[in-house]
């Protein structure tokens, strides 16, 4: 499954940027893929991401990613390692503006497989 979604900040502080959920599991999942694009042909942004448990909201302890300036027509990939993600767990991220500039696009780009149980749970003997 494959989600998008676009993080726009027209402020000029992280303290008030809009937080985005870019992704929401849906029974037990591994995130394979994220891709993060500074979209804009002139302005540098900054990401912040969280990866928060179901009922949770975010906060300082969920963040994976603060402040990670991608310039221009940056693009960030993380496609090392999988995150395993239970129903309900969501993927938040905010752009943010690196100079006070008016605003900036960042996309946000998620790739996930759903997992089965038996895939993930121990085998009992």
């Amino acid at each position: 499954m494959i989600t998008n979604t676009l993080l726009s900040d027209n402020t000029p502080t992280s303290s008030t940027a809009q937080i985005k959920t870019i992704f929401t599991s849906s029974g037990d999942s591994a995130v394979n893929l994220m891709v993060f694009c500074n979209t804009d042909d002139s302005l540098d942004g900054l990401l912040t991401v969280y990866v928060v448990p179901d009922g949770q909201s975010y906060g300082t302890k969920h963040i994976i990613m603060k402040n990670t300036k991608l310039n221009s027509l940056e693009t960030l990939t993380f496609s090392t390692e999988k995150l395993i993600l239970e129903d309900g767990d969501s993927i938040q991220a905010r752009a943010t503006l690196a100079d006070g500039a008016t605003t900036v696009d960042i996309t946000a780009t998620v790739s996930s497989i759903v997992l089965w149980d038996s895939l993930i749970a121990p085998h009992s003997t």
